[in-house]
């Protein structure tokens, strides 16, 4: 299929830009370490590969996005192979869902977009992999858990450095976790994996020191707004106003992603020597800022109706689980290209003929569940969750071993201590009475 390289950045409010999520181009050919590092506040991991790539192929950047999207896909295809192998016992059914994953449809497309989403799926794919290999198989024990335990915890703070939705308190359940499955060896892991994890920490301790936000991501109050928004008209806006639960500036400006000089006639002025943080884009010294007062509102918003906001988050995971083929705008014309193949995966491996069925008889609003994906994803993490607390018991188990063992060792150092301190006092008490 031939492919056109679609750039979200390119259009009239990113112009330049390698993406709409990276540092604009011509702050780094002017900066290239403060639009890298130091002067952003978004993903420094996917800032880092963007430079890369342009520093190394210049105004073929995109190419070499593209095939370095393909080269993701083919190592994520391979780790899946890998791990549904490992788990299963069963090299045919390791076949089946490598190639039913290879042949998606929806990687295709996505490798016509300059965008993280194979860079994440790819690091998703990488932490299930490290993990499946420090655990024991159907055939045999864990292969050196230590390392892989490790290797699971840097790709998870990589995966944290890349996109904003996967926060540090990730790391704050996966690193106890590697612990436990490491056994007798916890200390090791709990030590150098709290080493690796100082990446992700450094990274929100500098956006916190430097611009007011413990996060990844600047836009966080922003993202959170446009999802809490969702379902709200303009007199909902106008009465929650008059209420106090939201403030008037989200009232009258209940889009968030407007380009900072849209704010400056609101308090929101300041200027930067700094060509990456002087742009009227969202690496603007004032989005941080911006993005703040909206996540407030987010957050009164969604305490005053938390049922609305859950039933928001409902709809976003349902729009997660359908395909992109149908329902991401800038790839629909892609899959216009290959119809059959688009076809063949939306409505049959993707389920939607069985989904719309289901939606129907249960009652539901169309698009519920949009695809099978959606019923079988918590199904498979769920078993797989099984599958590792049960590890993890005999993780707990060789942990216990050692643990016991000292206090043993304890009890008897101080059986010996009281039994000596015991004897010498005797032995005084009996020159005493002499």
């Amino acid at each position: 299929m031939a492919t056109t390289i679609h750039n979200p950045g390119s259009g009239p409010a990113g112009a330049g830009t390698f993406t709409g999520k990276h540092s604009p181009c011509r702050c780094w050919r002017k900066t290239p370490w403060a639009a890298s590092i130091t002067c952003t506040r978004n993903r420094p991991f996917f800032n880092l590969y963007g430079y890369l790539l342009y520093t190394l192929f210049g105004a073929r950047f995109l190419e070499a996005l593209h095939w370095g999207d393909i080269a993701l896909s083919a190592a994520t295809v391979a780790m899946l192979y890998s791990t549904a192998r490992r788990i299963t016992g069963r090299g045919g059914l390791a076949w089946a869902i490598g190639l039913l994953y290879a042949l998606n449809v929806d990687i295709y497309l996505y490798h016509a977009e300059s965008f993280y989403t194979l860079l994440t799926t790819f690091w998703i794919m990488a932490a299930v992999f490290c993990l499946a290999q420090a655990l024991p198989a159907p055939t045999g024990p864990a292969r050196a858990p230590v390392a892989w335990l490790l290797g699971f915890v840097l790709v998870l703070t990589l995966l944290i450095l890349t996109r904003s939705l996967y926060h540090l308190l990730l790391l704050a359940g996966a690193l106890p976790f590697a612990a436990v499955l490491a056994g007798a060896r916890w200390r090791r892991v709990l030590l150098l994996g709290g080493l690796i994890s100082l990446l992700a920490v450094g990274w929100y301790a500098k956006n916190w020191g430097e611009f007011g936000f413990f996060g990844s991501s600047s836009w966080s109050g922003a993202n959170l707004w446009k999802i809490a928004r969702q379902g709200y008209t303009a007199e909902d806006f106008e009465e929650l106003a008059a209420q106090g639960v939201i403030d008037p500036f989200v009232r009258d400006n209940p889009g968030e992603f407007y380009p900072p000089s849209h704010f400056a006639n609101q308090g929101y002025a300041r200027t930067s020597t700094v060509p990456v943080l002087a742009q009227d884009d969202y690496h603007n010294i004032n989005y941080p800022a911006i993005s703040q007062r909206y996540g407030e509102n987010a957050l009164r918003l969604i305490r005053h109706h938390p049922r609305h906001y859950l039933g928001t988050v409902h709809r976003a995971y349902s729009l997660f689980n359908c395909p992109t083929a149908t329902s991401y705008a800038r790839l629909t014309w892609e899959a216009e290209k290959i119809p059959l193949h688009t076809r063949l995966y939306t409505r049959y491996l993707y389920g939607q003929a069985l989904t719309e069925r289901l939606e129907r008889w249960l009652g539901l609003a169309p698009g519920a569940l949009c695809s099978v994906q959606a019923l079988a994803f918590p199904l498979v993490l769920g078993v797989y969750g099984v599958a590792a607390i049960r590890t993890c018991g005999a993780g707990l188990a060789a942990l216990a071993g050692p643990l016991a063992r000292r206090r043993c060792n304890f009890r008897r150092l101080c059986y010996d201590h009281i039994h000596i301190r015991g004897f010498d006092m005797a032995g005084v008490r009996r020159e005493h009475a002499l």
